[in-house]
């Protein structure tokens, strides 16, 4: 009869799937199914931070001058981000 050694409690278990003494996983197929449904959950959504709150404060707002500056910086970062792809087509594209 084959033993393994429990990692968790130490003592010896004559089932190789689960811990006879502490009921944990001891196969390696058995603790990748516990991880899998533990990560499997519904994680509660975090709020958002402070820039994105700016963003969103200022793209909503009635303040017309508060709504240009938004549209000025998405404008800039649009620009910024069309570039950097521009030269990563043309690395890409010579190495071959």
């Amino acid at each position: 009869m084959k033993q393994i050694r429990c990692q968790n409690c130490g003592k010896w278990s004559s089932k190789t799937d689960y811990c006879e003494h502490c009921n944990e996983p001891l196969s390696e197929d058995k603790k990748e199914e516990v991880k899998r449904e533990k990560s499997g959950k519904i994680k509660k959504p975090e709020p958002p931070g402070k820039l994105a709150a700016f963003f969103e404060y200022t793209r909503t707002s009635k303040n017309p001058l508060l709504r240009l500056l938004y549209y000025i910086v998405m404008s800039i970062w649009g620009i910024y981000v069309g570039l950097v792809v521009i030269i990563m087509y043309i690395v890409v594209a010579a190495s071959g």
